[in-house]
């Protein structure tokens, strides 16, 4: 369910941009906001909206009329659907490394190649590009500043970020309703 990569792009500072306008250097070729938020468009026309806190290691996902929540640290899971539940954690509801798969390398690893860049809503992106041997299909996808911005597989477009901020609210990771009204 969860599509968004949480790699950022090459810059030649190597420094974080967090989400108060503070920087911090990080080892290696990428960037990654530490609090980032984007409305989605789906290959379905649906609205998904992602919602990522690197230092926390924490993701909500808000689509339909549900929220999922994910502390990666404490590991834990809650989903909203008229009520907040408790999940329990395994590796069948969350990636563990899901924090530790944000490099070059490991992008590289699987098999994606970096084949350019790209301009999506005014923002520098990566491209990376890879054919699945198994079924002979492509899948490319463009990054910026450690978020996803459009995937396309087979020719299609997946999804596509229709907007961005690096501003998220301070409880949005907690048991919340609060609508995204504030990344329109």
């Amino acid at each position: 369910m969860l599509l968004i990569a949480i790699a950022g792009c090459k810059q030649s500072n190597n420094k974080i941009v967090n989400a108060d306008g503070s920087s911090e250097k990080r080892d290696g070729g990428f960037i990654v906001a530490e609090l980032a938020a984007v409305k989605i468009k789906m290959a379905d026309e649906s609205i998904m909206y992602y919602t990522h806190d690197t230092k926390n290691q924490k993701l909500r996902v808000d689509v339909s009329n549900s929220i999922i929540l994910m502390d990666y640290k404490n590991k834990n899971m809650s989903v909203y659907a008229g009520v907040w539940m408790n999940i329990p954690w395994n590796s069948g509801n969350a990636s563990e490394d899901y924090f530790d798969r944000t490099s070059e390398d490991k992008i590289l690893e699987q098999g994606y190649q970096k084949i350019g860049t790209t301009t999506l809503l005014g923002k520098l992106c990566d491209v990376y590009s890879v054919t699945h041997t198994d079924t002979n299909t492509q899948t490319t996808f463009a990054i910026w500043n450690g978020i996803t911005m459009r995937m396309e597989e087979k020719g299609k477009v997946v999804y596509e970020v229709l907007a961005v901020t690096l501003d998220v609210p301070s409880n949005f990771f907690e048991q919340t309703t609060i609508e995204c009204t504030w990344i329109e």
